[in-house]
């Protein structure tokens, strides 16, 4: 299946502290399009999350909310901690919470 997201961002907050932590939160809601039918959802994606670079070069992203997976299809609702070496390759990755599959939504008639 091909699908397509468009987003509204339009209220989210972000902002950069001085030891370069990002945070960002509010409302970020969209809409998932599968392009071989044109059926619609929209998906809810508001939260808060964070990305902080270690001074060795690897990350941790962390979310609280609902998180899209272009990978996967999938929409995690809850608690996502994600680990990334100097290279930006994921070592590991925790999640607390549900997941919801976004490409059997789209694929439904």
């Amino acid at each position: 299946m091909r699908a397509t997201a468009e987003e509204d961002v339009r209220r989210q907050a972000l902002v950069v502290f001085s030891d370069g932590e990002v945070f960002g939160a509010g409302p970020f809601v969209g809409t998932a399009t599968n392009l071989d039918t044109g059926k619609t959802v929209k998906i809810n994606l508001s939260g808060s999350f964070s990305v902080v670079e270690h001074s060795d070069g690897t990350v941790t992203i962390t979310s609280h909310g609902s998180v899209l997976s272009s990978l996967f299809g999938t929409i995690t609702h809850g608690r996502t901690v994600i680990q990334l070496d100097a290279n930006g390759d994921v070592t590991s990755s925790t999640t607390n919470g549900t997941q919801e599959d976004l490409c059997a939504e789209l694929a439904d008639p």
